[in-house]
């Protein structure tokens, strides 16, 4: 390293002696022969300050300054209107101090630091090279508050000039200003109170202090006020009174608090606040949901609480005065002493006034609140209760304002009905009310506007009478097929009526000529059975009802209807029918009398020596796949698959044990019972025989479902997991989960068709039983039954069918569900259909299907 200076050295002098460095005055390096001299640089300010840099008006502050390189130093000030100026003697000493006073305006003031030079004058002969040399900045730059511009970079040519600025901000004059309050102003003895107070525009150097006329000793003072006083005093203590705190005091008498502000120039500011203390009266309180005040509520539901300032031998006395429930009255009547509760809720019905009286010797306190019930802009109802029912039946029903909000806008609800009835007020809980469909609600509220609801949907509202001018006697068969929504009935009629029977498709009446059936045209032509035997019929057979009608699954247009001894098919919608099936029953016998048949009824017939089926299809159910189950007065049956023949001479049934063999090996159980009614339970078949109730996977092989003797009906509640029997004891019910029968209420009379609403509340459901001696309806499961208006006599059918309209209509849903219902009588038929609106909701799949129940 010594070397490698030693020979730069000789370097730079052997440039040297080659060429002269002159420094000119303009700023250029000369080269020439010789170097005369080089320009200072401009004076250096190191520092330039202002403490205090804020103060009050007319105040002082301290400038000090430290610069290096300067002959001389001024400082000068004028603020921005001019009002206050400043100009101080020329300054000498490089580092320094200045007080300045008197200061009125925020100004900024302008150290300037001075240096004179001596320029050189260049060689003859020299050239002339410029060198830009960088101008120092000034300490703290300001933009000019006032008049005075920056000075120049050099009052001559020669001089060299430096500046800084520094900036004094000065606030108005007057009294310091201190905000002061104590929390609470008024105390009971022994009780404590806080002092907070606040210096407004506190500046360095204050001097605060806290006095009490009540020559209290130095008081604790702190900076974190926030929280209970036990809590600020656990907090850290100030040193010193700080310009913004707070002290915790407990004066035993009215106390005077001060705190006094005083700063170094000796403006002064103090604020005071009293703390009463006072004697505590004897005094009540009544509070509404934390209020003292009054108050409006969106619900008629309210906390009532009260509060006495003593609570040794003092009687209160509440009461209300307006509309309260029950509950409340009773509740606020055994309260007498603030040893009882404290509080009780309320269901506040209208504007009510509720007060408080206490005692305590002779003295007496008191105190009233009121809660008014806010109105509504848009007030509803909402009901929970049977969606649906009988003309004529008597339901019970809640009425509920549908948000609790309302119940202050509800003036009057009024049922019209049987009887009229008028409820002034509904609490938000609602009312349980009896009525008779079909109902009528009207909502009145107190804004004026006025609503209508039906809350109940009226089923089986229209009753139509047999024809007896057409022979008909009763109705024996009713079906609902849901993918139309067509609904058909079946009559019995007085004797052979020339071989016909009849049936209703909604209202259009049709009929099936036996005899054509049978024997074909009067040239014999679609003959389906050999020659004579429906004169062997018809000299036999005394009555020809209809036993079952079926729509197959997925084509509306393929109907069943069955009567003694055949049950025939038609694939046009009922326009013609074409003979399926016999049900053999005796072969060159002798039968006298009659026998039981269908839904326990006798068919009569004469001795004959021809073959002759005297058998009845009860029921049927044809399924999509071809696949058709016939529920005989002779055994179930099944054809396998429908649509692979049309000849009677083809038809094969599973059900019948061949010659030699044993029904109870192949599974036949069901084999010359009688079996009323069938149900298809997801994948698998129920029967209801005369021998109890039996199951199958594929409607060929049976098994008996727990020990039940004998059933006539089936339904099938899928939610629920229960399986419904009707018996000629009433109706039992099993549960697909396991278990035994068990009753589920008698209606009276031996229960011949049954239906299940499996949409009807899960705790309560609706059963529907037609019985032996007309038709009846539960709405609790079974537990108890009434009588349905206009279904008279014998009711042997019941079809219910109830699908959710999700899907059949833009904006449908689950939740709306629609109705339809037949039910068939010695007398007539009672039908109808409703859209209902679940309530409350119930959830259920959305590929839900139909359910028809016979």
């Amino acid at each position: 390293m010594k070397t490698y200076t030693r020979t730069l050295t000789r370097i730079l002098l052997s440039v040297v002696a080659t060429f002269s460095l002159i420094a000119c005055s303009d700023g250029e390096i000369q080269f020439g022969e010789a170097a005369k001299s080089i320009s200072p640089p401009k004076p250096g300010i190191i520092s330039f300050e202002a403490t205090p840099d804020k103060i009050t008006s007319g105040g002082e502050t301290v400038l000090s300054w430290k610069v290096a390189g300067a002959d001389r130093l001024t400082i000068e000030a004028k603020s921005e209107t001019g009002a206050y100026q400043f100009k101080s003697d020329s300054l000498t000493d490089a580092e320094g101090k200045l007080t300045v006073d008197g200061i009125t305006e925020t100004t900024d003031f302008v150290l300037t630091a001075v240096k004179s030079i001596t320029p050189a004058k260049p060689a003859e002969g020299t050239q002339k090279l410029s060198l830009a040399v960088p101008t120092p900045q000034p300490v703290n730059p300001l933009p000019p508050v006032g008049g005075i511009p920056p000075p120049p970079a050099s009052t001559s040519k020669n001089e060299l000039v430096s500046t800084a600025v520094v900036r004094v901000t000065v606030t108005p004059g007057g009294n310091i200003v201190v905000r002061m309050e104590a929390v609470p102003s008024e105390i009971a003895p022994g009780e404590q109170s806080v002092i907070k107070w606040e210096v407004v525009d506190a500046m360095e150097g204050m001097t605060v202090t806290l006095t009490s006329d009540a020559g209290d000793a130095a008081m604790s003072s702190y900076t974190s006020c926030e929280g209970t006083p036990d809590e600020i005093r656990y907090g850290e203590e100030a040193e010193t009174v700080p310009t913004v705190g707070c002290a915790v005091v407990e004066p035993s008498i009215d106390t005077i608090y001060t705190v006094t502000v005083k700063n170094k120039n000796g403006r002064e500011g103090s604020a005071s606040v009293t703390v009463n203390v006072v004697e505590e009266a004897f005094s009540a309180t009544l509070t509404l949901n934390g209020s003292e005040s009054d108050i409006e509520v969106d619900a008629g539901v309210v906390t009532l609480a009260w509060t006495v300032s003593s609570r040794e031998g003092v009687t209160i006395a509440l009461r209300a005065e307006g509309s309260v429930d029950q509950n409340c009255s009773e509740a606020l009547g055994r309260i007498t002493s603030m040893e009882d509760a404290q509080s009780v809720q309320c269901t506040v019905l209208g504007e009510t006034k509720f007060t408080i009286e206490a005692t305590k010797g002779e003295a007496t306190a008191q105190d009233t609140i009121t809660a008014r019930l806010k109105v509504s802009a848009d007030i509803d109802l909402k009901f929970d209760g049977p969606t649906w029912a009988f003309s004529g039946e008597r339901v019970q029903i809640q009425i509920k304002p549908k948000e609790e909000g309302m119940v202050g806008s509800i003036g009057q609800v009024i049922i019209r009905g049987a009887q009229d009835k008028v409820i002034e007020s509904i609490p938000a809980s609602g009312v349980t009310e009896e009525v008779t469909a079909p109902v009528i609600v009207e909502l009145r509220g107190r804004n004026g506007m006025v609503k209508t609801y039906h809350p109940i949907a009226v089923l089986g509202s229209d009753v139509k009478p047999l024809e007896a001018d057409l022979g008909e006697t009763a109705v024996t068969r009713v079906a609902i097929d849901a993918t139309n929504a067509r609904m058909y009935r079946g009559v019995m009629r007085d004797g052979i009526q020339d071989g016909k029977v009849f049936f209703y498709a909604g209202n259009e009446r049709r009929h099936i000529d036996i005899k054509t059936a049978i024997n074909g045209d009067k040239n014999g032509v679609g003959r389906l059975a050999p020659e004579g035997i429906s004169d062997a019929f018809f000299n036999t057979v005394k009555d020809y009802p209809i036993t079952t009608i079926a729509v197959r699954e997925g084509k509306a247009d393929e109907i069943y209807v069955g009567t003694t001894g055949v049950l025939f098919r038609s694939t046009d919608g009922g326009k013609t029918f074409k003979q399926m099936v016999w049900f053999p029953r005796f072969k060159n016998g002798v039968y006298k009398d009659s026998y039981a048949t269908c839904a326990g009824k006798l068919q009569p017939g004469t001795k004959i020596d021809e073959v002759v089926s005297l058998g009845q299809a009860c029921d049927v159910i044809a399924e999509a796949s071809g696949r058709v189950l016939i529920a005989t007065d002779v055994g179930v049956y099944t054809v396998r698959n429908i649509d692979q023949y049309d000849d009677p001479a083809k038809a094969e049934f599973v059900g019948a044990p061949a010659e030699g063999e044993k029904a109870s090996v192949k599974g036949y159980l069901t084999y010359l019972a009688q079996a009323h009614d069938l149900e298809k339970v997801d994948s698998t078949y129920y029967a209801a025989t005369s021998r109890g109730v039996f199951k199958s996977a594929d409607g060929e092989k049976w098994e008996k479902v727990g020990e039940l003797s004998a059933a006539f009906a089936l339904s099938y509640d899928a939610d629920a997991k229960m399986l419904y029997a009707g018996t000629a004891n009433g109706i039992s019910a099993i549960s697909m989960t396991g278990g035994a029968w068990s009753s589920k209420g008698n209606p009276g009379g031996t229960v011949l068709s049954l239906a299940v609403d499996k949409y009807s509340p899960l705790a309560s459901r609706t059963i529907i039983a037609g019985t032996s001696t007309g038709a009846y309806v539960s709405r609790n499961g079974g537990s108890s039954f009434m009588t349905i208006n206009g279904v008279e006599g014998e009711a042997r059918s019941v079809a219910l069918v109830a699908m959710p309209m999700v899907g059949l209509c833009e904006g449908c849903t689950n939740n709306q569900i629609q109705y339809g219902l037949m039910i068939g009588s010695a007398k007539g038929t009672m039908s109808g259909g409703a859209i209902v609106e679940l309530t409350p909701v119930t959830t259920l799949p959305a590929d839900m299907p139909a359910e028809a129940t016979e």
